[in-house]
C-alpha cells in the first residue's frame, strides 16, 4: 500500500514540473519576441530619424520635399536582417511645409509595407511602423 501512495506522489510532482517548465518555456518566448520587437523598433527609429534629417536640411525647393507622398528609392533598407520601408508625405502649411515619415516593416502575418501609397494607408495600416513628423520653415 505504501509503494502506492509513493507512485502517486510521483506524478504528482512530475505534473507540477510539467507546468512549470512549460510556463518557463511561454515566458522565454514571450521574452524573445518582445527583444526582436524592440530591436525592429530600435532600427525603424534610427532610419526614420536619419532621413527625417535629411529631408529638413535639404533646400527648401528639393524634389524630395515636392507636397506629395514619397517612397525612399532605397526601399526595402535593410537592418537587423528585416526589410524596412520609409515612406513620407510632404504638405504646405502656413509658413513652411510638414513632413509626417513613416517608418513600416512586415511582421509575421502582418505584411504589405511595401505596398503603402498614401498617407491614410500608412495611417490605417496593421504593419508594425514609427512615424515621425517635422516642419521646414519658409526660407
Amino acid at each position: 500500500m505504501k509503494s502506492g501512495i509513493a507512485l502517486i506522489e510521483v506524478l504528482v510532482a512530475l505534473f507540477l514540473c510539467m507546468i512549470l517548465f512549460a510556463a518557463a518555456a511561454r515566458l522565454s518566448l514571450t521574452a524573445i519576441r518582445s527583444g526582436a520587437d524592440a530591436e525592429a523598433r530600435t532600427y525603424a527609429s534610427v532610419m526614420g530619424h536619419s532621413k527625417l534629417s535629411s529631408l529638413l536640411n535639404l533646400p527648401y525647393t528639393a524634389a524630395d520635399l515636392d507636397p506629395r507622398w514619397h517612397a525612399d528609392p532605397g526601399n526595402p533598407l535593410r537592418g537587423g536582417g528585416l526589410p524596412f520601408y520609409r515612406f513620407w508625405q510632404v504638405d504646405g502649411v502656413e509658413g513652411g511645409k510638414r513632413v509626417v515619415l513613416f517608418v513600416a516593416w512586415d511582421c509575421g502575418p502582418r505584411t504589405g509595407a511595401a505596398d503603402l501609397d498614401s498617407l491614410a494607408d500608412a495611417e490605417a495600416s496593421w504593419c508594425p511602423k514609427v512615424s515621425f513628423r517635422g516642419i521646414l520653415p519658409r526660407d
